[in-house]
């Protein structure tokens, strides 16, 4: 189990998933729109459907809500037509704003303002451990 799943189990008061979504249906969600997700965000997403995470930070899903800007599909059209590459899928604002480098898989930490990279993760596991769980870990008691 990853230590983002692992914590949510632990301090459930901290995470609020919007819930899980069939792999079918995800998988069709994304072909509709010829996304391409990391193999572990689409299984992360499966299981949760995306959601809040230490009250500032969002992992933003199919199904979250538009009107908060909490749904992958209207935050990156909104974030596409600033400027950002259409390589790049934003999945996840609050404290940090990360994307999807789609064509490399990677997890990467953006300033939202210009879009330059700060930070490259390999997989959804280490985003986390150097992002919101460093950042909000030991206030946490995790």
């Amino acid at each position: 189990m990853s230590t983002l799943l692992s914590d949510a189990a632990r301090r459930p008061d901290l995470f609020l998933w919007n819930g899980p979504i069939p792999g079918p249906e995800l998988a069709s969600w994304l072909n509709d729109r010829c996304w391409t997700l990391p193999p572990d965000l689409v299984s992360f997403l499966s299981e949760t459907g995306g959601g809040n995470v230490f009250e500032s930070e969002w992992i933003l899903g199919p199904y979250g809500d538009s009107s908060l800007g909490t749904d992958l599909e209207s935050v990156n059209q909104f974030h596409w037509s600033r400027g950002l590459g259409d390589a790049c899928l934003v999945f996840n604002t609050g404290g940090f704003f990360s994307v999807i480098d789609q064509p490399r898989g990677d997890y990467v930490v953006v300033s939202e303002k210009d879009y330059r990279t700060d930070s490259r993760y390999p997989t959804l596991e280490a985003w986390y451990l150097g992002t919101a769980r460093k950042e909000f870990g030991r206030k946490y008691g995790l």
